[in-house]
């Protein structure tokens, strides 16, 4: 089912070429964001959480499949947490980068420009 739904929101985003951000409130406290979006070799992923929990974060294509991990299963606390996202080897393309914490996901799409 999640498959899915990312797939549904991929294709309206590359049909629209609009960005689209999930705030989970009970969760994440500020919006995820990537910046600079777009970009060709390096992006900074930064998200602050409401309260600690356990976080994944990792790149997936628009098909839903997972590209990249970037954290696994690390917890984090509610201090601003920022990644730097390496794209220097990725293709060219639309992405989105994932995270998930409490069972619960946020997402956003990057594009990767040479």
């Amino acid at each position: 089912m999640k498959t899915i739904i990312i797939i549904l929101v991929c294709l309206f985003c590359v049909a629209c070429n609009k960005d689209t951000t999930v705030d989970l409130n009970e969760v994440f406290y500020t919006h995820l964001m990537v910046s600079p979006n777009p970009f060709s070799t390096q992006a900074v992923i930064s998200f602050r959480l409401v309260k600690t929990a356990m976080v994944s974060v990792y790149v997936s294509d628009c098909y839903g499949r997972k590209f990249l991990q970037l954290v696994d299963k690390r917890e984090t606390n509610t201090n601003p947490q920022t990644i730097v996202l390496d794209g220097s080897n990725i293709p060219q393309g639309n992405y989105y980068v994932i995270v998930k914490a409490d069972g619960k996901e946020a997402f956003t799409r990057i594009v990767i420009v040479r």
